[in-house]
């Protein structure tokens, strides 16, 4: 059988579906981003200690074929020499060549081996981790721990305890539980797969292992056949030669026969090396195959995980920069604190309510409560009033800005108006000189020359006109102080109104801020109303929740205590979903008044005097049979062995009276253990149980073992029987209804002892009212 290796092209077939690859991709990288960095990392260090060993397993393969290349040479080179060798040097060689052969291949066996167990080792963590991550996802924290308040939902119990359940009592409609889907994620798909993979890689290997040891066994088989005829053939021909003449003859045709053979082998011993060459060619390249897809995959993750911290950084930026978003999950989480602090405030009532039936402090703790709440509401109320005389506040003041904005305005149009004549004046004025410039073709400077000239010239030619000169003078002089003066008048308006309109821009600036301010104040007060309403009716609602579960709480409690409610007791599903026996009804309906008493037998236990009873060699079959309280007998199935395993739970549906709980305090449970001969049965042991224990603690359960003593007049010399282990459950606690109990006994001891003394006192009253005549007797009626 020769194994020829198929080539793995489950890697390479996605290569020429673009749009499955695609896809595939996409769905990698959504299932990539819902994972944690560290899963991510821890994923990419697996893959890359992966790749090593992949690289590590090419290195072998590629020595192995080195090593092939060159015992392929050395055959080429033996078979070439063999041509010039006598007859008992290719024997020596030919043997040797095998023995090389053999040890190769215990090399091979033995790094096959060790391969086999790596891949195992493999496959059992590849096992453990696809187990664990499929409980971490199936399982929960919070599984084994039981509700206080029946939610009418299913609860699991292990599934041996619903082995053989019969229920005493009236039964409704059968229900059939729903299977849950199973929820496949990413990761147990991967687990599968690598599973899968080293599953397939461990068959290969077993089947390389099992033909490397078939063509060993071959070789050996073939290594003595080929002994055996060596020495047929030297025997035939020994006695062939024995005749005489024809000995060279013979000599030529053993040697040729020999050497046909040893051509023949080694054209096959070639002819398998060629094969295994090309499989191990086939192999790396598969494998080379492999390796590239690796490596992109390791880019990709690489880009992949380069991308998520790009991301991760994006989203710590965002975070410092909102600061608005940090106080609104603040709030939220302030919010969900409350809702959680009075989630356990509303369990802590219920508990109580609960516990304390008749415990009137609850409706004062509710009112405080109520009255607490009214206040903060009053509170709320009296902050709402102080934000609106703080509103009005601001908008008095607002109406004083717009005031004195509208004053500032006006007293900008009146400086603008005496501006705008001030400038039509310097502009008369500037026509004026300008006109009188162009006129004259002269300007003031010029004429001020002249005058100066001309003065000159006066006070040097004739000095009895100085008189006209000064009038010249004077004028001039006056002319220039008016024009300075008007210039002065002019840069002094032109001051004034340019600090005239600085004051206008910063009162309009101030203005604009105080509109912003006023503006972020109206909304930041239209935020505080709604919130403070969304807050009031919030409240509200929260108050009417309140009432209506206070309201409920106490229906429920009235009903518990009068024992006006009806409980529904649901059977729990095995931990496969469905329920072991297919007689028990889903749910019980318990009436007004009723509970469910479950007694369950798991197995017996025999000593060695009880098996002797039975006999050593023999496999007894046995049941046993349940008397409890005024219900019929129950029986469990017959079990044949020396450690029967029953099993079988009996339901009892019992009235919750008086009688049922002096019967539990006082009273026991019989179980009987009988043997079954033929068709008749045999009492051989009994034993009592005492539930007082159920009622009194353990959470109404009680688990324990009780020795079966012998009954039958037959083996009464045995005693000690054996144990039998068992539990007793009830699904409805009675706590409550076992203190009233007690507290009714308690109060029925002081009434009689109470009547006792009072008819003891009258008897002496009688007696002493006999002795002395001159006693008077009151006698008291009550009427209502």
């Amino acid at each position: 059988m020769d194994f020829t290796p198929a080539r793995d092209t489950s890697m390479t077939t996605g290569l020429d579906q673009p749009q499955g690859q695609a896809k595939r991709i996409s769905s990698e990288r959504q299932m990539i981003a819902k994972l944690d960095p560290a899963e991510l990392q821890d994923r990419y260090l697996r893959l890359y200690d992966d790749h090593l060993v992949l690289k590590q397993h090419a290195r072998k393969q590629e020595d192995k074929i080195k090593k092939l290349a060159t015992t392929l040479a050395k055959v080429i080179e033996d078979k070439k020499k063999s041509e010039a060798v006598p007859f008992g040097a290719k024997a020596t060689i030919r043997d040797s060549e095998i023995e090389n052969q053999l040890a190769e291949y215990r090399n091979k066996i033995s790094e096959l081996r060790e391969q086999n167990k790596l891949l195992k080792q493999r496959l059992v963590v590849v096992q453990q981790q696809a187990q664990a991550t499929q409980l971490k996802k199936s399982s929960s924290a919070y599984d084994g721990v039981s509700s206080r308040i029946d939610t009418g939902q299913p609860k699991r119990i292990p599934s041996p305890l619903l082995h053989n359940i019969r229920v005493v009592g009236p039964r409704d409609s059968f229900r059939t539980s729903g299977t849950t889907p199973r929820v496949n994620s990413g990761l147990l798909e991967e687990a599968q797969a690598t599973n899968k993979q080293l599953n397939e890689s461990l068959e290969k290997a077993h089947q390389q292992l099992n033909t490397y040891e078939q063509q060993v066994e071959n070789l050996r088989q073939q290594l003595s056949q080929r002994d055996n005829d060596h020495e047929q053939n030297l025997l035939r021909l020994r006695s062939q030669a024995a005749g005489g003449d024809s000995r060279v003859n013979l000599q030529e045709n053993i040697d040729m026969i020999r050497l046909q053979r040893d051509l023949r082998d080694k054209s096959d011993e070639l002819r398998r090396l060629q094969t295994q060459c090309t499989n191990f060619e086939s192999q790396n390249r598969s494998l080379q195959v492999t390796n590239a897809e690796l490596l992109k995959e390791i880019d990709r993750l690489d880009r992949q995980i380069k991308d998520e911290q790009q991301r991760a950084l994006q989203l710590r930026n965002e975070l410092r920069n909102g600061s608005r978003s940090n106080t609104v999950v603040h709030e939220l989480n302030l919010q969900i604190e409350d809702f959680r602090r009075e989630c356990e405030a509303l369990k802590e009532a219920n508990r109580k309510i609960v516990d304390s039936a008749f415990n009137s402090d609850r409706e004062r703790e509710f009112r405080e409560k109520e009255r607490a709440l009214r206040l903060q509401i009053a509170q709320l109320e009296a902050t709402i009033k102080a934000d609106l005389g703080e509103r009005g506040n601001l908008l008095d003041r607002l109406t004083l800005e717009k005031n004195s904005n509208q004053r500032t305005d006006e007293e900008h149009r009146t400086m603008h108006l005496k501006y705008l004549e001030m400038k039509e004046k310097y502009d008369d004025l500037a026509e004026k000189m300008r006109f009188f410039e162009r006129e004259g073709d002269i300007n003031m400077r010029e004429i001020e020359e002249a005058l100066i000239i001309l003065r000159q010239r006066k006070q040097r030619q004739e000095p009895n006109f100085d008189f006209l000169q000064k009038v010249d003078d004077e004028k001039g002089q006056n002319l220039n102080r008016r024009i300075l003066e008007l210039e002065s008048q002019l840069a002094e308006t032109t001051n004034e109104l340019e600090k005239t309109r600085n004051l206008l821009l910063m009162q309009y600036k101030i203005n604009r801020d105080y509109k912003l301010e006023v503006d972020c104040i109206q909304r930041k007060m239209d935020e505080n109303q709604a919130e403070h309403s969304a807050r009031v009716l919030e409240s509200g609602q929260l108050l009417d929740i309140r009432a209506e579960r206070i309201r409920k709480l106490e229906k429920s409690l009235k009903d518990v205590a009068y024992g006006t409610r009806q409980y529904r007791v649901q059977e729990q599903p095995a931990a496969d979903g469905n329920l072991t026996n297919e007689l028990i009804e889903d749910a019980i309906e318990l009436e007004r008044g009723q509970n469910l008493i479950e007694i369950h037998i798991s197995r017996a236990s025999f000593n060695e005097r009880a098996l002797e009873y039975f006999g050593k060699n023999n496999e007894p079959s046995t049941f046993c049979s349940i008397e409890f309280f005024e219900h019929e007998l129950q029986m469990t199935p017959i079990i044949k062995g020396r450690t029967p395993e029953y099993n079988f739970t009996a339901q009892y549906i019992v009235n919750v009276d008086d009688f049922l709980l002096y019967y539990l305090q006082k009273e026991y449970t019989l179980i009987e253990l009988h043997q079954t001969v033929g068709q008749s049965f045999q009492t051989v042991a009994a034993c009592k149980l005492s539930l007082k224990e159920l009622i009194e603690g353990n959470q109404g359960r009680l688990h324990g073992t009780a020795k079966l003593i012998a009954s039958h007049q037959n083996n009464l010399d045995i005693g000690a029987f054996g144990v039998v282990e068992y539990w007793v459950r009830l699904r409805v606690p009675m706590e409550q209804a076992f203190r009233l109990l007690k507290e009714k006994m308690k109060a029925q001891g002081y009434l009689a002892t109470t009547s006792r003394q009072s008819t003891k006192t009258s008897n002496d009253i009688e007696q002493r009212h006999d002795l002395d005549p001159n006693m008077n007797e009151l006698t008291i009626a009550i009427l209502n």
